[in-house]
């Protein structure tokens, strides 16, 4: 099982949302770069409506196709490889409300230059036990869905001389987790995750943007047991029986990077170093290793987008 996110392999749907809004470079100023606080200048010309400080214009819809190919694993400290490549149309719809795309799906009750706060839905990859691997014999991982509030503060957003950007912020969220075989729908319980990320865009003035994220994930024993419980009917000599309990669930450091060709086209790539030393339930034989490396890489391709533009926070 994959999930979105934390797990070391949200990768994929995280730089398709989280790149999509990335800011072509250009000698002239861009509708999408993030507005900067300058006095106003008196224009015979009708101007268009001026964007806060700190708020980005951004298309209202977009219509695109996208890919990527993404080697991961099945879930934190699990040594079984999942590797996806994937190529589909996507949509993407921006409302002050309503957010559909970039990243996920999304509700958004406060949007300030400072603070943002919505509630989101995502969820994650199937897999299936390896033949020779520790969950021989164990009942599939299903898909995972995921709903509920996050808040993030944003510490940072200064304009560079280069006429990049420079972003941190960190944001706290609440989930609840259920995982379907689309057959049926299973509770896994509650996690809380807490992330600090910083982007940096059009460095040096170029067309490449770099992210940076750190999340740490804590949750109930229903997903641990998900993940790592062993129940005495699928023991074996290699395999003793094991209860897991809430607790510790891993951490991540993602790095990426995103370049553009031309204004619609977006190419990505990033990284994803587990880092699940100390997990809650590291004693599990379904625990394989402490650490683990992840990567994707995709494009992203708008064919179409509206001419009318909404005001968001846009900081990753």
């Amino acid at each position: 099982m994959i999930r979105y996110p934390p797990a070391a392999s949200f990768v994929v749907p995280c730089l398709l949302g989280a790149l999509a809004g990335t800011v072509p470079a250009r000698a002239q100023p861009l509708p999408d770069e993030v507005s900067p606080v300058v006095p106003a200048i008196e224009s015979a010309e009708p101007a268009e409506p001026a964007v806060p400080a700190g708020f980005t214009s951004k298309p209202r819809w977009e219509i695109g196709v996208g890919g990527g190919y993404l080697s991961s694993f099945d879930y934190p400290g699990s040594s079984d490889p999942n590797r996806r490549g994937i190529a589909l149309p996507f949509v993407v719809y921006r409302s002050p409300v309503l957010r559909l795309g970039d990243g996920g799906l999304r509700a958004v009750a406060v949007e300030r230059a400072r603070l943002k706060v919505d509630v989101s839905f995502g969820g994650g990859l199937s897999s299936s036990a390896e033949s020779d691997g520790v969950r021989e014999g164990l009942p599939e991982l299903d898909f995972l869905f995921e709903v509920g509030p996050r808040a993030q503060l944003v510490f940072l957003d200064r304009a560079m001389p280069d006429g990049g950007r420079w972003q941190l912020s960190g944001s706290a969220a609440l989930r609840y987790v259920a995982s379907t075989d689309f057959s049926s729908l299973e509770g896994r319980g509650v996690l809380g995750e807490f992330g600090l990320g910083a982007v940096r865009r059009r460095v040096a003035g170029s067309r490449f943007d770099l992210l940076a994220r750190l999340n740490a994930v804590l949750a109930e024993d229903r997903l641990h047991e998900y993940f790592y419980s062993v129940e005495p009917r699928y023991a074996t000599a290699g395999r003793p029986a094991f209860d897991a309990g809430s607790g510790y669930l891993g951490t991540e450091l993602f790095l990426g990077a995103a370049y553009r060709p031309t204004p619609r086209v977006r190419l990505f790539a990033g990284i994803v170093q587990g880092l699940n030393g100390g997990a809650a339930n590291e004693a599990s034989p379904l625990f394989e290793t402490p650490e683990a490396t992840s990567f994707a890489l995709g494009f992203a391709w708008t064919l179409a987008q509206s001419d009318e533009r909404v005001q968001i926070v846009d900081v990753q």
